[in-house]
């Protein structure tokens, strides 16, 4: 409470990957801080947005580093990833190739996916697919939650599973995965769907850890 009469300041923070649009409710415009006269019960909300600068694009040219932007650089887990020549859709490319339980990380998270409202876009093959093959894990190693190839098929662990074959041995496929505003994650191959589920138990929203592996 505040007395009648008194001036009353609010900023507007935005967390990192957000900027401040403006205020709504009882009060207008974008001038943060904001004086506020309470001569009255007020009510009044900071709205933000995502920052057009937030997004990486990390393409394994001989280096970890984002090809746009200044996110941070990925880092190897595990030793023996190396850069080799392969063909990719017909093309020869340059691509980083790893051991079984070898992966990436990417840490902090906050400038590249700095809300639970994402798209993630990957291009990648296994030698096999048979059994799990972790693709994505959100909570830092903590729990086996995230997303897999298990036989052939597109799977998050463990709330929903897509058809077999959509992954086969040797060959590169290429996969969306998104999450909206009301929490539904949607996942891809090759453009066409292949699971969705509400996450209401956050298995896709990444951990205070602040790591994406």
């Amino acid at each position: 409470w505040y007395k009648l009469g008194q001036n009353v300041q609010l900023t507007a923070t935005p967390d990192p990957g957000y900027s401040f649009l403006g205020w709504a409710g009882d009060a207008s415009g974008s001038a943060n801080p904001l004086t506020v006269l309470m001569n009255a019960h007020k009510t009044i909300t900071a709205n933000f947005g995502i920052t057009n600068n937030s997004g990486a694009d990390y393409q394994f040219q001989l280096n970890l580093n984002s090809s746009v932007g200044a996110p941070p650089a990925l880092q190897n887990i595990g030793a023996g990833n190396i850069y080799v020549s392969d063909s990719v859709d017909g093309c020869p490319r340059t691509v980083l190739r790893f051991p079984q339980d070898n992966g990436l990380l990417l840490q902090p998270t906050s400038g590249v996916v700095p809300t639970n409202v994402y798209t993630i876009a990957m291009l990648f093959r296994f030698d096999t697919v048979s059994g799990f093959k972790r693709v994505l894990d959100f909570k830092a190693g903590t729990t086996d939650n995230g997303l897999y190839v298990y036989n052939g098929a597109l799977n998050f662990y463990p709330s929903a599973s897509g058809p077999a074959g959509s992954v086969l041995v040797s060959n590169w496929v290429q996969v969306v995965v998104t999450r909206d505003a009301t929490d539904t994650v949607a996942v891809y191959a090759h453009g066409v769907p292949q699971l969705s589920f509400t996450d209401v138990t956050a298995h896709g929203v990444i951990s205070t850890a602040n790591a994406l592996r």
